[in-house]
């Protein structure tokens, strides 16, 4: 009876299952970002530039290779999230451009050379219900009632990215962003489970 009180304790909330006799599994999510710059690119492909690369750090993202799932992890994707960082403050007019200007992005996943995996527009993904602008009694008084724009979307069927799979999450622009929104960032978050050997 001891013993067995004495190995319930030594058991974690995440068992060794589900990938091999000494894997783990648990809640991860895999993150990156790129910065907005009024170039004309139109195209910007997340989990291609790796952390530590092209002045990337950790507060932009986490993953460690590039358009690759790491050798020994496979993660299953539940949930995309986004968000919008701006790096100043912004007048009202501006933050009803950078609703515009998410409005007209267009998220995919693509694995591989296989069919895109899924397709959002940034108005579902980003619920630009959300977001609310509080006006002064004068002009140039206006305050943000929200200074990040977050969003997400529980997909209806979960993405499993296996070790050594190549795949990016590109997103199209269909117009330039403003010269006014440069070094703002946008982000996507793959919400879900990992597991490792």
């Amino acid at each position: 009876m001891e013993n067995s009180a004495l190995n319930s304790t030594q058991a974690g909330t995440y068992p060794n299952a589900g990938a091999g006799q000494n894997g783990k599994r648990y809640a991860w999510t895999w993150y990156d970002s790129f910065g907005l710059l009024d170039t004309g690119l139109l195209e910007h492909p997340f989990f291609t530039v790796p952390v530590g690369q092209g002045g990337k750090t950790l507060a932009d993202t986490n993953f460690p290779a590039a358009g690759v799932m790491p050798n020994g992890f496979k993660h299953t994707t539940y949930e995309i999230g986004v968000a919008y960082w701006p790096h100043a403050a912004y007048t009202q007019a501006n933050f009803i451009a950078i609703l515009a200007f998410i409005r007209q992005l267009i998220f995919s996943v693509q694995i591989q050379n296989l069919p895109l995996q899924g397709q959002w527009s940034g108005l579902e993904l980003f619920g630009l219900t959300m977001p609310l602008v509080i006006t002064g009694g004068a002009v140039g008084d206006q305050v943000l009632g929200r200074n990040v724009i977050a969003g997400g979307k529980t997909l209806a069927e979960p993405i499993t990215l296996a070790a050594q799979t190549n795949f990016s999450i590109p997103v199209n622009q269909t117009a330039a962003s403003a010269a006014a929104f440069n070094t703002d960032r946008v982000y996507v978050f793959l919400k879900g489970i990992a597991e490792t050997v």
